[in-house]
């Protein structure tokens, strides 16, 4: 005695001539698409107010964790490249091409600009390993040269100043902040964006 055993069909749906091609174009643009750089791990306050009013798209973004680690990430990558090859420069720093085509790579500044040629001809395998950030103390003498740069640098490629947005950690006490925000505005600049989480 012999038993059937019912072959399982597996049943393809038609999508049509629409459905394939809609299929097709959204799988080449998110095989193309350009994810955003990740930014430093920062616990942003809180916010219900959305506003986004005089907001461009040249940004030069400073976080600062609660570590009072400082990070600098610019909206564009020339823009960041421009920002950091002028920051080498204020320190008699010389980048050569090869390094500047690596700079491109970096998603943000987390280093000392000092450290930077160092970290830039280390194996790749190295390079993985992003610098903890730049301590911060107020004044610091760094910070004021990448606000300086990055408005040069903004200036050169956009021809417009940057909007600076600022990523501050919510568990920075006032004693950390004020000094910075006061250390943005010696250098005269005083419309700055706070970025905050939605609630």
């Amino acid at each position: 005695m012999t038993h059937r055993v019912s072959r399982i069909e597996l049943l393809r749906p038609e999508l049509g001539l629409w459905g394939g091609l809609l299929l097709l174009l959204s799988t080449l643009f998110m095989s193309s698409a350009k994810f955003s750089a990740d930014l430093p791990v920062v616990q942003l306050p809180s916010s219900i107010v959305h506003c986004t009013r005089g907001l461009s798209e040249v940004q030069i973004i400073f976080s600062l964790d609660a570590q009072k680690r400082l990070y600098m990430h610019a909206s564009t990558t020339e823009l960041q490249t421009k920002a950091i090859e002028l920051l080498a420069q204020q320190y008699g720093l010389q980048l050569s091409g090869r390094q500047l085509q690596q700079l491109q790579q970096l998603p943000y500044l987390s280093s000392d600009v000092r450290q930077l040629p160092g970290w830039l001809i280390a194996p790749g395998w190295k390079r993985k390993k992003l610098p903890d950030g730049i301590p911060y103390s107020a004044p610091n003498d760094q910070f004021t040269a990448m606000l300086r740069v990055a408005n040069r640098a903004a200036l050169d490629i956009h021809y417009r100043r940057p909007v600076i947005c600022l990523r501050l950690d919510q568990r920075l006490p006032a004693s950390v902040v004020m000094p910075f925000l006061q250390q943005i505005q010696a250098q005269e600049i005083n419309h700055i964006v706070l970025v905050t989480e939605s609630e």
